[in-house]
């Protein structure tokens, strides 16, 4: 048997101010210690930044030989941590974000049950803390992780017994094979920008035998208003929905066809539940927030009616739905290509 070992995967992308702070939470780890008990190697891929990032990282690697540090122009996370994952090559492998901290000790004891466990997959749990925690927890000099009892499940239970629920979709609590990985083909969609940890999520866990499920928290994940996920903006808040429809193409490919258990069957549900909430998000910010030009929602709404996917939940026209075709395609193409809402106002107030 292949002796334990360990890839980290870490996307940067104008990382520069977090750089201190994960230095010290992986030394936390015990992995740049001499004594190691198993091989790591730490795959830093630097996203197009434009800050100093790629300079700091170099003045890490002087320290630490196990990092490694790779370019690219701006894609996007997903598509840096595919590339993280040819570039591995130990047997086990952890995603994390630059800006968060790991509880001393988790990855070491997550490799062991892994392998102890022979599971494909260790989830474990994380707490969201803001800001103003960091301070504290990283003088936290106690902390440790947890010697929790581990549950088994299918991927299949796990899902279920998860309702789906995105906040359990997340790669950062989570270490898994990369064999394994390999061989489902789990890879980030890389038209995905945002929501991308879902599908790749799901693509790695419902296949699995055997996944090890703990319950102490190993990760702690600091939300941060101007992140990517949390940015209020208007037009960032579009960028986010934008990606809305390649989702649910995404999680509509999941979907059993035809299903031969009732295990698949249940599946179904929540991939087809998924996939049409998140559809429906989408058209509804298209309608409400004009996100996109008439001429773009159009070819989108085609493109989807093409591959099979509706907006099957947008209401009918305010006036006279019995006037208009049934299906939601035809609903939503009659808010597109209605009169403005300004000048059917002129053109009353010309005809009285």
């Amino acid at each position: 048997m292949t002796k334990p070992s360990l890839s980290i995967i870490i996307p940067l992308y104008n990382s520069s101010i977090w750089l201190e702070q994960l230095e010290e939470t992986l030394e936390r780890q015990g992995i740049f210690a001499p004594n190691c008990p198993i091989p790591v190697e730490i795959i830093m891929i630097d996203d197009g930044s434009t800050d100093d990032t790629s300079r700091r990282v170099s003045e890490l690697k002087e320290r630490h030989s196990i990092i490694h540090l790779y370019s690219q122009s701006n894609k996007g996370q997903g598509v840096a941590r595919n590339f993280g994952l040819e570039k591995a090559v130990m047997k086990y492998v952890y995603m994390m974000d630059s800006d968060d901290l790991l509880v001393p000790g988790t990855l070491l004891h997550y490799v062991n049950v892994l392998e102890r466990e022979n599971a494909e997959v260790v989830k474990f749990n994380f707490d969201t803390r803001s800001e103003s925690e960091i301070d504290s927890l990283r003088n936290d000099k106690n902390e440790r992780i947890s010697d929790d009892t581990i549950s088994f499940m299918s991927g299949f239970k796990y899902i279920n017994d998860t309702l789906g629920l995105s906040q359990k979709t997340s790669v950062w609590d989570m270490l898994f094979s990369r064999a394994y990985a390999i061989a489902v083909n789990a890879r980030f969609e890389p038209a995905l920008r945002f929501f991308d940890d879902f599908v790749f999520t799901w693509r790695l866990l419902l296949p699995a035998r055997r996944i090890a499920v703990s319950q102490a928290i190993g990760y702690h994940y600091i939300q941060r208003p101007a992140s990517d996920s949390h940015n209020s903006e208007r037009s960032h808040v579009i960028s986010r929905q934008i990606s809305l429809p390649v989702l649910s193409s995404s999680l509509d490919n999941l979907i059993f066809r035809p299903a031969s258990s009732e295990e698949e069957r249940q599946m179904n549900h929540w991939l087809s539940q998924k996939r049409d909430w998140y559809n429906f998000a989408f058209w509804l910010m298209v309608l409400r927030n004009k996100a996109l030009s008439r001429e773009a929602a159009l070819k989108e709404l085609k493109r989807q009616t093409d591959v099979g996917l509706y907006p099957i939940i947008c209401p009918y026209p305010s006036k006279y739905p019995e006037l208009y075709p049934s299906s939601a395609t035809f609903k939503v193409l009659y808010r597109l290509i209605q009169t403005p809402s300004a000048l059917k106002c002129l053109i009353r107030f010309r005809l009285k």
